[in-house]
């Protein structure tokens, strides 16, 4: 049996379909009860107490009958289609609040999708920054190794001029101080990505 189900009450009463459907075959069966009953009662006080000597009489205990059962089974009916009337109402409100629980739910699973796919698209947008800077940083660090290396080769030789030795040991300096920039950047958008990621 479906645990939902069993365990929805509504003002203490359940509003298990199951049950619904087992309480509609009771009724039936009573209504159905009712009825052969009143048949039955009609049949023996027609048949053994009351015998009629003329057809007025047999159409006056038919008349009678029909006036019985119209009176007994009228408000039985009437009084089962009253309760038919507020089981459904129960039963609909129970749906109706599962409905909107599962509304809710909906609700809430799609907003906690659109704040993870916002921080997708951060966490995208932060990885190519940082793809970026790698990638600046390199060229930078290629550039400083490009100059060691013509700085290293004047040692030996000698024949850079004092200004271009000066200009190639700025630049170095300015790449240098760029490539710290670009790695610290590069780490504060990986440390953001880890911190979204989680």
């Amino acid at each position: 049996m479906n645990e939902e189900a069993t365990q929805l009450k509504v003002d203490g009463e359940s509003a298990n379909p199951i049950d619904a459907d087992k309480d509609i075959i009771v009724w039936r069966t009573a209504m159905l009860g009712a009825t052969m009953l009143c048949f039955f009662l009609y049949f023996v006080s027609f048949c053994f107490a009351w015998n009629p000597k003329d057809t007025d009489d047999f159409y006056k205990g038919w008349s009678a009958l029909g006036t019985f059962i119209g009176g007994v089974l009228g408000p039985l009916v009437a009084f089962a289609a009253f309760y038919w009337l507020t089981e459904s109402v129960k039963i609909q409100r129970v749906e109706l609040k599962k409905a909107h629980e599962a509304l809710m739910e909906s609700a809430a699973a799609q907003k906690e999708q659109s704040e993870g796919s916002k921080k997708l698209v951060r966490i995208n947008a932060l990885s190519a920054i940082a793809d970026l800077a790698d990638a600046q940083l390199n060229r930078i660090n290629q550039r400083i190794l490009e100059i060691d290396t013509i700085l290293e080769g004047d040692s030996k030789l000698g024949e850079l001029s004092n200004d271009a030795y000066a200009s190639l040991k700025s630049q170095r300096k300015t790449l240098v101080t760029q490539a710290v920039n670009f790695a610290g950047e590069r780490e504060r958008y990986i440390e953001e990505m880890k911190s979204l990621a989680h």
